[in-house]
């Protein structure tokens, strides 16, 4: 079954359930984790795919930073401008 699974190795079972005197059994639950085999030609399109969504990610932090650093000159700007009209 394992071969059939691509399983690294036979799964482990874990179970738990109560029982009380004369009835039948109520609650059970069953445990396992499976670990796959690994794949070299996906695992080489999972890392390219995070590297691609990091390089992702930092684009557009930057364009954010930069957006907001134009942002707050512009309004340091349009302040200034305003201020020596206040004063006068």
């Amino acid at each position: 079954m394992c071969a059939s699974l691509d399983l690294a190795s036979p799964p482990s079972v874990t179970t738990s359930s109560r029982t009380d005197r004369g009835v039948h059994a109520l609650c059970n639950s069953v445990h396992t984790d499976l670990q796959h085999q690994s794949v070299p030609h996906l695992t080489a399109i999972s890392t390219s795919l995070v590297v691609v969504v990091v390089v992702v990610v930092v684009v557009v932090v930057v364009v954010v930073v930069v957006v907001v650093v134009v942002a707050a000159a512009a309004a340091a700007a349009a302040a200034a401008a305003i201020v020596p009209d206040l004063i006068s």
